[in-house]
């Protein structure tokens, strides 16, 4: 890549970075009203911590609490020591139990009489996430080079298009889920195909293999969503979103979304490895028959679908350990039970439902890229 293509993408990724954060610097939640006081965030340092005596009474339903001090180190109060009552609960995953020298967030509110008080909301681990993001981008320029850039730069471009293309449309309303997601699915996987192989027929064909892979991914998962009678409203944060600020909103589309953009990543490279295969195996043998282009493709195929497909599996059964353990500490639990819970059966059609779409992808690819590929010999 020469120096004028990687400072355009240079310049194009931050644009992009500063747009995102821009957005996220400015998102207002849609939710907030008169009636609810606002709560400021701010960073904070814990000082000292003191465990606190409590009556018997509140002792013996497992309350405790920890007065805390500690130092204001971000907002208009930054360098304010202030004094905090930690209130905790046995066996609660609430509690934050903080000690001195960790880094929290902490909650400002005002009481209608104009009286300030600060409480510990969570932990500050924007820091941390910063700092592995960061080792995540030197890595891939440092072994990438010109492709890591552009792997930053589609990244990048991912986040904005979710962010703004979906995320946004969808708060705002009076849209069409479905279609909104394939639109967004189109646009990431042509500008991340293109962007990183560029206009090759192998990146054509990788592009057809996804679209086809992730639409016959949309549309089992939308039959799977009718048929099961799957509600969307399986997770806290999503009855949470239906309660309060997604009441217009369809969450059986919002399930339906979540399958095919989480599938998407797994076929796209699926469909790129086998295109890529598909096109050196031309270059070093121009004379091959389509029929032994398709065949290459499909032996490519073939081993890197077990392998990605297993990677789907485990990505959404390592997101569910939490279930599946609470689960299976319910011995006396019916199985018949089990099979039909909402939460359960969601997981499995997100599973299947990619792994699916991952799968019927090889052969669209492997058909298209040697379709495309016998052209350009012929057109030699």
């Amino acid at each position: 890549m020469s120096k004028k293509k990687r400072l355009i993408l240079l310049i194009s990724l931050v644009l992009l970075a500063g747009l995102l954060a821009a957005a996220v610097a400015s998102a207002k939640s849609p939710v907030a009203t008169a009636d609810i006081p606002k709560i400021n965030y701010v960073k904070g340092l814990i000082l000292t911590q003191e465990a606190m005596e409590v009556d018997p009474t509140r002792a013996q339903r497992g309350l405790g609490a920890t007065l805390i001090r500690a130092r204001v180190t971000s907002g208009p109060d930054a360098g304010q020591e202030v004094v905090i009552i930690n209130r905790t609960m046995e066996r609660s995953f609430y509690n934050i139990m903080a000690k001195p020298g960790d880094q929290v967030i902490l909650a400002l509110m005002t009481d209608p009489s104009g009286k300030t008080s600060y409480h510990i909301a969570d932990y500050e681990r924007g820091s941390g996430l910063v700092w592995l993001a960061g080792l995540f981008i030197v890595l891939l320029l440092l072994f990438g080079r010109g492709v890591g850039l552009r792997a930053v730069f589609v990244i990048g471009t991912s986040l904005v298009i979710l962010y703004y293309g979906f995320v946004g449309q969808v708060l705002a309303g009076g849209i069409n889920v479905l279609l909104l997601t394939f639109i967004v699915a189109l646009l990431i996987s042509a500008i991340t195909l293109f962007s990183v192989s560029g206009r090759e027929p192998k990146t054509w064909a990788a592009f057809i293999g996804t679209m086809g892979g992730v639409a016959a991914a949309g549309a089992l998962a939308a039959a799977a969503v009718k048929w099961m009678h799957l509600t969307g409203l399986s997770s806290e944060e999503a009855m949470i979103l239906k309660a309060t600020v997604l009441k217009h909103v369809d969450f059986q589309g919002i399930l339906f979304a979540g399958v095919v953009l989480g599938a998407l990543g797994a076929v796209m490279d699926v469909a790129i490895s086998i295109a890529a295969a598909q096109q050196e195996v031309c270059r070093n043998c121009p004379t091959l028959s389509r029929r032994e282009l398709f065949s290459s493709g499909m032996s490519v195929g073939r081993d890197v679908m077990a392998t990605d497909a297993n990677t789907l599996i485990l990505a959404y059964a390592g997101s569910s350990l939490p279930l599946v353990l609470l689960i299976a500490s319910q011995p006396d639990l019916s199985m018949l039970r089990i099979f039909n819970l909402d939460l359960l059966v969601t997981e499995f059609v997100r599973a299947l439902v990619g792994s699916i779409g991952l799968v019927l992808s090889i052969p669209l690819t492997a058909a298209a890229g040697a379709f495309l590929l016998s052209i350009r010999n012929r057109g030699k």
